[in-house]
């Protein structure tokens, strides 16, 4: 009979061999992290973020057909998963096989068609299949939803700002601050009403 409370800490003590095994890999120590990888992927072989990670390095290391299989692998295990269909799709684009990437981002854009990445990826592939009008036609749509994103951003802007000058105007100087302080972390420099900032940076 098997005690839950080994499972949990053999459980635990996966998760935490995964979390070291990625700051080894952000401080360039790929070797020992691939190590880490491959000792948990041993224990459990159907870990996807374990199966991703060492894809990648298997890529970075141009052992492309090795990090195929570890995606395929982990599509086998967690079907339609976009995160792992674009790593796919952006694999196949490094490798030359544009036109399977493109069916994959094809296929991704359909639930998520204003995704910035997956149009950047698809207006390459479009271009290094010599479909430029398709290209063209990408491009366009990343800027509409450039422009799309910017104006529900600038509305948001203004709309907060507007209530950040009636907190001013109501005496909730320190409220109205804390608002108008994370509208120019998230926003920058933008229009202001009259009076909010000069109000605020006294």
């Amino acid at each position: 009979m098997t005690n839950p409370t080994q499972t949990n800490e053999s459980a635990m003590t996966l998760e935490q061999a995964f979390e070291h095994g990625v700051s080894l890999y952000q401080h360039q120590k790929k070797g020992e992290a691939r190590e880490v990888f491959e000792q948990i992927l041993n224990h459990a072989p159907d870990a996807v973020p374990v199966l991703q990670v060492l894809a990648v390095l298997d890529s970075e290391e141009g052992q492309w057909q090795a990090a195929l299989r570890k995606l395929d692998h982990a599509l086998s295990v967690s079907p339609g998963d976009a995160s792992i269909l674009f790593d796919k799709a952006h694999l196949l684009a490094q490798h030359g096989a544009n036109k399977e990437a493109l069916e994959i981002v094809d296929a991704l854009l359909d639930v998520a068609p204003t995704n910035q990445e997956l149009l950047a990826l698809r207006q390459q592939l479009t271009a290094a299949t010599g479909q430029r009008g398709e290209s063209r036609r990408t491009a366009k749509q990343m800027d509409a939803v450039s422009t799309q994103k910017q104006s529900a951003l600038k509305q948001e802007v203004e709309e907060t700002l507007s209530l950040a000058g009636q907190m001013v105007a109501t005496g909730n100087l320190d409220q109205a601050k804390l608002l108008f302080n994370a509208v120019m972390n998230v926003a920058g420099d933008v229009p202001q009403p009259a009076g909010v900032g000069k109000n605020l940076s006294g």
